[in-house]
């Protein structure tokens, strides 16, 4: 009976072990609020959440559909050297933003979803962030959408204790709107073409105007990208197929830095680029 109680308790022992050290070290899944029912938080630290530590959602509140859009989570307080984080949503989509030290958890059996930390991120000053993507689900109506975090504050000594804390961000609230973003300005266009952004410089908000001529199903998909000064893809404000016509799209970029962006327009074999100012 002893050796089956020290055989179980080793079985145990090692499974703490791998749900403590090696889950966090690679990042973790289905610890946020939207799989309340499963898990609650990082149980593998300490059960009970504080709110010393602050775990913010922030970005655009209103998207189009179809349309990826950065977020970033922000966490303060807890022992504050080294951060982890795990980021999901009810009904859209996640993926990683590059340089961030994340990764993409996915598993179809379990109903995994997420983005977490690759590894522990340092606390700068007070607080240590990640930015991660939301791709809105596709709609003809306006729905909203939840977007849920979790953040661990750890001590950095390679072994969670007592001392390592977490909490749960605020549920993010987006409202998905076909009306938001693009917008018809005529059905009639005789070529490509991708205008100047006015105004340029802006502050916070920008308009861009491109048309599409009647063309094959190649050229009816249409992408329209924003890119930062270094070439890396910061937004993708349409990625669908588009009927015949002029369009207009209103860029909030209220959630960006000051600086220099591109923007991308793309269908079947056109493409252009052209450059616009952000200044607050």
């Amino acid at each position: 009976m002893k050796k089956i109680l020290v055989v179980f308790i080793s079985i145990l022992s090692l499974v703490f072990i791998y749900e403590t050290v090696i889950s966090f070290d690679d990042g973790i899944a289905a610890h946020t609020r939207k799989n309340v029912n499963k898990v609650v938080g990082c149980i593998c630290h300490t059960a009970d959440s504080l709110s010393s530590v602050v775990v913010r959602i922030t970005g655009p509140t209103a998207v189009a559909p179809n349309s990826t859009n950065t977020y970033r989570i922000t966490m303060r307080g807890g022992p504050a050297e080294t951060g982890g984080f795990d980021f999901n949503v009810f009904s859209g989509n996640v993926d990683t933003v590059a340089n961030q030290q994340t990764t993409k958890l996915y598993d179809s059996l379990q109903g995994w979803n997420d983005i977490s930390h690759s590894s522990p991120k340092p606390f700068s000053g007070d607080s240590v962030s990640w930015l991660v993507k939301y791709i809105a689900p596709s709609t003809n109506v306006i729905i909203y959408d939840t977007l849920y975090a979790t953040g661990n504050s750890t001590n950095n000594n390679f072994f969670p204790d007592d001392s390592d804390r977490w909490n749960f961000a605020t549920n993010f609230v987006v409202e998905v709107n076909p009306s938001i973003g693009i917008r018809p300005i005529s059905t009639i266009a005789e070529s490509f073409s991708l205008g100047q952004n006015f105004p340029n410089p802006f502050n916070p908000a920008t308009k861009i105007r491109f048309s599409i001529p009647v063309g094959n199903q190649n050229e009816r998909f249409v992408r329209l990208v924003i890119f930062n000064i270094q070439g890396r893809e910061v937004s993708t404000l349409v990625n669908s197929e588009l009927e015949s016509g002029t369009y207009e799209y209103d860029w909030d970029a209220s959630n960006y830095a000051s600086g220099v962006y591109y923007y991308k327009l793309t269908a079947g074999k056109y493409s252009e680029v052209k450059k616009m100012v952000l200044v607050k």
